[in-house]
């Protein structure tokens, strides 16, 4: 499979930092608001992915069998905001730089299962392997986890980046998706997500 990846730009997001701030009433005269703490975490937080960024974007595309639509994937950094979302995608720039290939890797499972140049929707898939699981966050997130899982052991080789993970996930959707994977197996369920959709 001769695989390009597209290119990750990850920048200040500065008209909808205002709009974060606003939403979340934060108290931005803090230091950790400041534009120039701001763009020095960015920084780092970029360095920390361009590190394995190559390794996982490749790998990503291979593990799904499948190839990323966009030749240029904008990651917009806003600092008042927990958590993140694919799209687009939006994370908070005070996200640890050690955390944060990981929650943009999460990201771009999600990015990549929804826009890819094959035109796939794995969502009719993970129906058929997880029948059971009625909350949708749940089950598109066994998914996630899943290949997610096998970045961290078979690509990257960091048990403790999946530990950090399954550990911080304390949402109950992301910890009953964890729990789900655990016990069915993440190479299980790669096949099986991958026997319906491909």
């Amino acid at each position: 499979m001769n695989i390009t990846h597209p290119v990750i730009r990850i920048q200040y997001a500065r008209f909808l930092a205002p709009i974060f701030n606003g939403y979340n009433d934060i108290d931005t005269t803090q230091e950790k608001f400041k534009l120039d703490t701001i763009v020095e975490r960015i920084n780092a937080q970029r360095a920390a992915w361009t590190k394995d960024a190559d390794s996982i974007l490749r790998s990503l595309q291979e593990l799904l069998e499948l190839t990323f639509f966009e030749n240029l994937i904008k990651v917009y950094m806003v600092p008042a905001h927990k958590g993140a979302f694919s799209d687009p995608i939006v994370m908070s720039s005070l996200v640890t730089p050690e955390q944060f290939p990981d929650i943009l890797t999460h990201e771009l499972i999600h990015r990549l299962s929804v826009f890819n140049r094959e035109n796939c929707d794995v969502s009719p898939a993970i129906r058929q392997v997880l029948p059971d699981v009625t909350d949708q966050k749940i089950y598109v997130h066994v998914f996630v986890h899943a290949f997610h899982k096998a970045i961290y052991l078979d690509i990257l080789h960091d048990e403790k980046r999946l530990e950090r993970d399954i550990n911080t996930s304390t949402a109950p959707a992301y910890q009953e998706a964890w729990k789900i994977v655990e016990e069915r197996g993440y190479k299980e369920l790669i096949s099986k997500f991958k026997k319906y959709y491909k």
